[in-house]
């Protein structure tokens, strides 16, 4: 009796052991390590994608150029109209003697209306700085969606964000220079994907007019000449 409950013991451990390693097959776990053997590492399919030349691209859209455009020419119309104002009080003054007391008062007119056209032209500035970073960022948030689109539809387990290698350093300030180095951070990437131009075409962006992306500021204000009744 105690050797057929012995073999009944032992059979019970071979039937859990059994188990145990059909269950790690079933749910690809390794279920009894194997001393020496190197688990194999899954295959990373990566790719490079130039969103900077999306971006560029996105906010080049008509409707986003338009409305930069337009806040370009209210501003012009603006500046231009309180430019007028002061230039006519100084054209007012050259025809006064010097003696003239209301030389002193039209000289206090030019100074304020000098100083306000300064304050418009640092919020027209402002304006169209913002605008554009808001149209930038639009394009940034677009881009990454249709890149994760792109990255799903491809099986690709890793994107990387570089500028495109073809797109030539411009040598300006040391600061511009690092900061467009820095923006390649892919030196070398053989037998990488590049899905840039296919996100464009999914996205079906324009092509890009050169005035598109970097739009004219508004006019500053012209320097002011000397304010009346001064050298």
């Amino acid at each position: 009796m105690r050797l057929c409950k012995c073999v009944g013991v032992l059979c019970g451990v071979a039937v859990g052991i059994g188990m145990a390693i059909a269950g790690g097959f079933l749910t690809g776990e390794p279920a009894l390590a194997q001393p020496g053997v190197q688990p194999v590492a899954s295959p990373q399919k990566i790719a490079t994608v130039d969103v900077l030349k999306i971006v560029e691209r996105y906010i080049g859209k008509p409707e986003l150029a338009t409305a930069r455009t337009d806040l370009i020419t209210k501003w012009q119309g603006q500046i231009g109209a309180a430019q007028a104002e002061r230039d006519a009080i100084a054209t007012q003054a050259r025809g006064l003697q010097p003696s003239d007391p209301k030389i002193q008062e039209l000289s206090a007119q030019f100074q304020q209306k000098d100083a306000d056209l300064q304050r418009m032209s640092q919020q027209a500035q402002s304006e169209v700085d913002t605008i554009v970073s808001q149209h930038m960022v639009q394009g940034y948030d677009a881009a990454r969606t249709a890149v994760g689109a792109a990255a799903t539809r491809g099986g690709y387990t890793l994107v990387l964000m570089s500028r495109a290698a073809a797109e030539p350093i411009k040598p300006q300030d040391q600061n511009m220079v690092i900061q467009q180095m820095l923006a390649r951070s892919v030196v070398s990437a053989s037998g990488v994907d590049d899905l840039t131009e296919s996100i464009i075409a999914d996205m079906k962006l324009p092509p890009l007019p050169q005035e598109a992306a970097n739009p004219a500021p508004p006019p500053a204000a012209s320097p002011a000449a000397a304010p009346p009744g001064q050298k």
